[in-house]
């Protein structure tokens, strides 16, 4: 089967390569234009997301560290395979990066009383409001699609 090419490069690697970022813009504009999110409805959820990607955090430094300290002949196979195993790594960096940014993001857009700081100060307080939850799910999306792709190539390396 011949797979079909844009640009000399299959679409997997396009998606892989920016289906998180394509997904997390939908969603954002999605969220922004035709949803219109209000913040009261989405708070608990948000505050709570530190603690979400706070454990994905460390799930992926502790398995980053396995994977790069282990001695196994699995580990040994995995690093043979070099193509994979670098996209393994830069998906596993991107996923503790993108959790670490996330958990921070809803830690403050979550904990500080947005209304008493900007509302006296942005004219545009509502609509800035609208955007702050939008990004957030736009970037919370974008995580969940480069973990299925970082699960993916997991299972790539193991097959």
């Amino acid at each position: 089967m011949v797979a079909m090419r844009v640009c000399g490069k299959t679409i997997s690697y396009w998606y892989e390569k920016y289906g998180g970022y394509l997904w997390g813009v939908l969603v954002f504009i999605l969220f922004l234009i035709i949803i219109k999110p209000e913040y009261y409805s989405y708070k608990e959820l948000i505050q709570e997301f530190p603690s979400i990607g706070m454990c994905a955090f460390g799930f992926m430094l502790t398995f980053l560290g396995i994977i790069l300290q282990g001695d196994s002949s699995t580990i040994k196979y995995m690093k043979s395979r070099q193509s994979l195993y670098d996209k393994f790594i830069a998906y596993n960096k991107t996923v503790v990066i993108l959790s670490l940014i996330i958990s921070i993001y809803s830690y403050i857009i979550g904990y500080v009383e947005i209304n008493k700081i900007v509302s006296s100060v942005i004219p545009y307080y509502s609509y800035i409001k609208d955007v702050l939850i939008a990004l957030f799910w736009g970037l919370a999306t974008k995580l969940l699609v480069d973990v299925c792709i970082f699960v993916k190539l997991f299972y790539l390396l193991l097959k």
